[in-house]
């Protein structure tokens, strides 16, 4: 005897395959291995007044947006303003421990005017990325 259809699935079908009564199976997972550094995600924290950028978090990502777990580059933070110069504001060379991300505590802010708008921009020599304009 055939059970009751269902109003919600009326098509009983739908979940079978060509081959009578076997079910598909999705294919397998597959891996993804972050390889070449193609940009930079920077994510600033707080500005206090009168006090230095809390955090800036660089993760270095590849073209698909993975974090590249193995990038051993070093990197330079700089802050920017309109009307002067580039402010270099921490330098580091990622290690095997950073797995692609590194979080600088404390950014000085000395050389920056308040109420001007700032860039932080995080490179290698070869990919950069800005974050800002963020109020000083």
């Amino acid at each position: 005897r055939r059970p009751p259809r269902s109003t919600l699935f009326p098509y009983t079908t739908l979940f079978r395959s060509a081959v009578s009564g076997a079910v598909a199976t999705a294919a397998p997972a597959q891996n993804v291995t972050a390889d070449v550094v193609a940009n930079f995600l920077v994510v600033v924290g707080a500005i206090p007044a009168g006090g230095p950028i809390t955090t800036v978090t660089v993760t270095a990502r590849d073209a698909f947006n993975n974090v590249c777990q193995n990038y051993m580059g070093a990197v330079t933070i700089n802050l920017n303003q309109a009307g002067l110069p580039p402010a270099q504001a921490a330098q580091y060379t990622f290690t095997s421990a950073d797995a692609g991300v590194r979080t600088f505590n404390a950014i000085p802010v000395a050389a920056i005017q308040r109420g001007n708008n700032l860039y932080v921009t995080a490179t290698d020599g070869n990919t950069s990325a800005s974050v800002g304009p963020l109020n000083a």
